[in-house]
């Protein structure tokens, strides 16, 4: 019979959880030769990507053609999301279909700074 003494069952899994976890990342750090305190310090911190105009575009253009992909309906797109193990395979499919609208959408999301623009679709 379980007798609460002030802590919810839950806190007590989470607690022991926790401690499981600090001991396995304490015996990982051991073994590889790391201090756990820079580790722990380098998942606190920020990390800050800076892309050039071309990385930025293409980066863009990809996420436009699988908006537009989306928003027209596109087989491919529907057997992107659903096929995780061919997502890749059906993306560049997708990115082919729709590599000239992606573009113009891209270039225009790198000098607005808005990528989704309102399409009528009929």
């Amino acid at each position: 019979m379980f007798v609460d003494q002030g802590k919810d069952t839950v806190e007590l899994i989470e607690e022991e959880f926790e401690a499981e976890n600090d001991l396995m990342l304490q015996e990982a750090c051991n073994e590889a030769g790391i201090d756990a305190e820079s580790l722990e310090q380098l998942a606190e911190g920020k990390t800050i990507v800076r892309f050039n105009k071309n990385a930025r575009i293409k980066q863009l253009k990809g996420k436009a053609a699988s908006i537009i992909a989306k928003e027209k309906g596109d087989p491919n797109f529907k057997k992107m999301m659903f096929h995780r193990r061919k997502y890749l395979a059906f993306k560049k499919k997708v990115q082919a279909k729709y590599d000239g609208v992606a573009m113009k959408r891209a270039n225009k999301a790198f000098r607005t700074g808005k990528l989704v623009e309102p399409v009528s679709i009929r």
